[in-house]
């Protein structure tokens, strides 16, 4: 670490400060972000990782509960995350390859069975074999 720097943050502090040509900061909490930017309609994609974003998910939820958003929600897989949103009538529709619980073991999650025998939101509701 070069003489001048007295600690680790001095260092970050120099890489990752907004240069006054770029602006005011965008960096907000969550929730603020979340309101600025997260709008009815849109179509939320979480990832395919195995770090699923739950901090963002549940401020999505807790924002639009109860707002009927129509939401559609693009995933590599429906599940805790999706049943959530399922369940608190923030999605119109959910892109995935499947839906279910995956732990302990994969099965299926009740709240699909439902939505898939009442014409709701995934491929059932579209007309495609389930």
């Amino acid at each position: 670490m070069p003489s001048e720097l007295k600690s680790f943050s001095d260092l970050l502090d120099g890489v990752f400060d907004i240069q006054a040509r770029e602006g005011p900061s965008r960096v907000c909490d969550l929730r603020t972000a979340v309101a600025r930017h997260v709008k009815a309609g849109m179509c939320l994609h979480t990832l395919v990782t195995h770090a699923i974003p739950y901090g963002l998910i549940n401020e999505v939820i807790r924002q639009h509960w109860g707002t009927d958003p129509r939401f559609s929600l693009a995933t590599m897989g429906a599940a805790s995350q999706a049943v959530m949103m399922l369940k608190g009538g923030l999605l119109e529709r959910i892109i995935t390859t499947y839906c279910g619980d995956v732990y302990p073991t994969p099965g299926p999650n009740p709240a699909f069975t439902e939505a898939y025998s009442s014409g709701n939101p995934c491929a059932g509701s579209r007309g495609f074999p389930i």
